[in-house]
């Protein structure tokens, strides 16, 4: 969560982010501008992923009321 009346919250909250999964984006993750997509071939591949990202000590919570978890396109 950004503190509200920040001034480009959005653009800051995305650089930070982008920062912190630079060596994974495009080979584990996708993101735009408050989303990230973690994705694999497998379930397994894909909970690795997730791991390797965001299971990392960088002081950030993930909201789970937020949370998408293994979502399937039909």
């Amino acid at each position: 969560m950004m503190p509200f009346s920040l001034c480009n919250a959005p653009m800051i909250f995305e650089r930070v982010i982008e920062q912190i999964l630079q060596k994974f984006l495009l080979k584990s993750c996708l993101m735009d501008l408050d989303d990230v997509i973690i994705f694999g071939k497998s379930f397994e591949k894909m909970t690795e992923n997730f791991k390797k990202s965001f299971m990392r000590k960088i002081n950030l919570k993930i909201n789970p009321k937020t949370l998408y978890f293994l979502l399937v396109e039909k």
